[in-house]
């Protein structure tokens, strides 16, 4: 008797109850057997265009989205930590070597010379959002010895970050200043004058008919390139003279402000031919330098 014989003598129930054993074999075939490869999904990462923070996983059965923080950006810097002055000097030096090679006359008046470098002054700037130590050299040919023989000043800006200190800056031969070869320290300094602007303030002195005379120089990068931005006399005695009628020294100050250039108050004390000097007088920078539409005649030189 075959199997379609056997199978038409079953009652309805036990045609049904057979029919749903074949049809389940079936499904269990066709799940194990039939597309293997869907049993091991093919997986491929990807982020959604335009979105960063979101990663989509492509598998054989579907996509899986699976959203991740963005990562923090670290920053690259140059010293690690915190501010460790030899290590600085240490790329101050190899920059200036590398300029030196790259362009011999950089630091040279007329023909080419083998420069001299060395350290003028390190210094602490605190902007209003930021702060930063600036080293200064000079650089000079060795054979220049006279009273106009004035070194180059270089100008090295390191910034403070989250993981130790970048140099940000770098000005080479920005400022030429100094007599007989070299620049006194204690003629120079650094401030900030504006928002993230820094000015170097430059002292000369000189004696004439028993006066002693000092002016106050102040250099700041204007677009690309550092200018002369204030010239003023800051110190005027007659200590040499039979009669004594003057002394007054004056100092320049910063008036904070919000954006550009700040305004610099200038206040002179002592005494000017026999009366009492107390002033003060605001240079206001134009664009180009600072200005104030009534200099008394004593500061002008």
């Amino acid at each position: 008797m075959s199997i379609f014989q056997r199978f038409s003598r079953l009652s309805l129930w036990n045609k049904i109850g057979v029919i749903g054993s074949v049809a389940s074999i079936i499904s269990l075939a066709i799940f194990f057997f039939w597309d293997s490869g869907s049993r091991l999904p093919e997986v491929e990462a990807s982020n959604r265009a335009g979105d960063d923070s979101t990663q989509i996983i492509h598998q054989g059965r579907g996509d899986v989205i699976i959203n991740q923080s963005p990562s923090e950006h670290v920053e690259a810097v140059d010293i690690s930590g915190r501010w460790n002055p030899e290590k600085a000097w240490m790329i101050v030096w190899g920059k200036l070597n590398s300029a030196t090679t790259s362009n011999p006359r950089l630091f040279c008046e007329t023909t080419l010379c083998e420069p001299r470098h060395s350290r003028a002054g390190e210094f602490s700037l605190i902007y209003r959002d930021r702060e930063t130590v600036l080293l200064v050299t000079e650089s000079i040919d060795p054979k220049l010895d006279c009273h106009a023989c004035a070194p180059f000043i270089s100008l090295f800006e390191f910034e403070k970050k989250s993981r130790g200190w970048k140099l940000v800056q770098t000005d080479f031969a920005a400022i030429q200043w100094g007599s007989w070869g070299s620049l006194e320290a204690s003629n120079l300094r650094a401030k900030v004058i504006g928002h993230n602007i820094y000015g170097i303030f430059l002292e000369n002195g000189y004696t004439m008919g028993g006066e002693v005379q000092i002016a106050t120089s102040v250099f700041s990068k204007v677009a690309d390139n550092y200018r002369k931005v204030l010239h003023i006399m800051t110190h005027l005695d007659d200590s040499g003279a039979i009669e004594k009628t003057t002394d007054w020294s004056a100092e320049i100050g910063v008036k904070q402000g919000s954006t550009g250039f700040f305004d610099l108050i200038v206040t002179a004390q002592g005494v000017l031919e026999n009366k009492p000097l107390n002033e003060k007088i605001v240079f206001e920078f134009d664009g180009v330098q600072y200005f104030s539409p009534s200099v008394p005649d004593y500061l002008s030189l």
